[in-house]
């Protein structure tokens, strides 16, 4: 067979709540070839897992009817999207020996699979930044001058590690995400067991609990280090009072 196509996707198609099949029409040789990914409403993206999530039958002769049919376990929730394509392994199984069987079916194989992982490697490679210049851009920074600071680009078109503008929403995120410097991450958030806070936040969790768990209440965000010593009245001082599981 020739690869005459460089579609190697299927989708995206769009949920409806009802269990229904979702071709694809692009060469793969064992079931366990596909990607999928399920993107919910919110934007968050799930791969798929083989016989948890779905099943696949693929059509008999992919040389003739390249393709197959994949069916989800459970429904596409309304509005939910799946998108389907390739992630076959970088690997070469044949293996011809002397005296040995010489099958032209088995050759175009492998060179089917030679063509199927560049286009892999091009469909990856859309997924990523890229630049048009041929000759590239220099690598970035190493991690000690990249570390709390943003990428940027000088007037060369060059990246360059930027740190963000003093006040803004930027330099905050960064300083809160901090878990090193005791000032920074939880030692900037007020906290005072005087105080009712609303349900499912930082606050309402400290008044609510003797030790911490791994329950999430939107600190996801928020620097925590054990080991620094926080100031009093800051969520900080209020964690590392307390037992951490």
């Amino acid at each position: 067979m020739t690869i005459n196509s460089q579609v190697r996707t299927a989708g995206p198609f769009t949920g409806t709540g009802s269990l229904t099949p979702y071709p694809f029409a692009f060469k793969i040789f064992q079931a366990s070839d596909l990607l999928v990914a399920r993107t919910d409403t919110g934007g968050a993206q799930t791969i798929l897992a083989l016989t948890i999530d779905y099943t696949v039958t693929l059509n008999a002769d992919q040389n003739v009817a390249a393709g197959g049919t994949l069916n989800l376990l459970t429904a596409l929730p309304a509005g939910y999207q799946l998108a389907l394509t390739s992630n076959i392994a970088v690997m070469q199984p044949l293996s011809l020996t002397n005296t040995g069987g010489f099958y032209p079916r088995a050759i175009e194989d492998e060179f089917d699979r030679l063509t199927i992982l560049m286009q892999q490697q091009g469909q990856f490679g859309g997924s990523v930044l890229r630049i048009p210049e041929i000759g590239g851009i220099p690598m970035l920074s190493p991690i000690a001058a990249r570390a709390n600071n943003l990428l940027g680009f000088d007037s060369n078109g060059n990246p360059v590690a930027v740190a963000p503008a003093f006040g803004s929403s930027a330099a905050l995120a960064i300083d809160l995400a901090n878990s090193a410097l005791v000032a920074k991450g939880a030692g900037q958030i007020g906290y005072s067991t005087a105080n009712s806070y609303p349900i499912n936040t930082v606050g309402y969790a400290l008044n609510s609990i003797a030790s911490i768990s791994n329950a999430t209440y939107g600190a996801g965000m928020v620097g925590f280090n054990k080991s620094l010593a926080y100031a009093a009245g800051t969520v900080g001082f209020k964690l590392s009072q307390q037992p951490i599981s």
